[in-house]
């Protein structure tokens, strides 16, 4: 082997060398750069998950059925006031609500967007309370929350352990 032989397989040495050396580097920093997605993204999802926490954890009593209660005790029920709240709240239409039974006539009580907007004036105050059309004060409801976009009405999505989004809330008469 001569001299410049010599030489050019170091030279080439190194370059493969200072090659792998660079791709080692670009290969992690594909990882890190996945990384800090997968953070920012279990971060996204994690303050979506308390916004709504906060939001209807009102709402999220639990899910044991209303006839399971010992003695009559109603360890997850709401008043009539936090229904009104409730319809108060989203009179704008943007959850839907549903009510089983609000008072003796025994006709339910529907809140949607497209009723909001055609007759806001349902979901008054007024109208809420008094006592021909209104929900009955001294009633207890038992609150279901309804997520991704499930009928509020349809009693199979009442015992739904979902996660996801909010759309929707039923409230039964004890």
């Amino acid at each position: 082997m001569t001299r410049e032989t010599l030489e050019e397989m170091i030279t080439i040495g190194i370059e493969f060398l200072t090659v792998a050396v660079f791709l080692v580097f670009v290969v992690n920093f594909y990882g890190i750069k996945r990384d800090f997605a997968d953070i920012k993204n279990e971060k996204i999802v994690t303050s979506h998950n308390i916004r709504q926490y906060r939001e209807f954890g009102k709402y999220e009593t639990g899910f044991t059925d209303i006839n399971v209660d010992a003695a009559g005790y109603k360890s997850e029920c709401l008043y009539a006031d936090d229904v009104i709240e409730a319809i108060r709240k989203y009179s704008d239409g943007s959850i839907e609500i549903y009510v089983d039974k609000p008072n003796s006539t025994g006709a339910f009580l529907y809140l949607s967007r497209e009723d909001a907007e055609r007759n806001p004036s349902h979901y008054s105050m007024e109208v809420l309370t008094s006592t021909s059309r209104g929900i009955d004060m001294k009633a207890l409801f038992h609150p279901y929350l309804i997520y991704n976009g499930s009928d509020v009405k349809d009693p199979s999505f009442r015992n739904n352990h979902s996660s996801g989004t909010v759309t929707g809330i039923a409230f039964i008469r004890y």
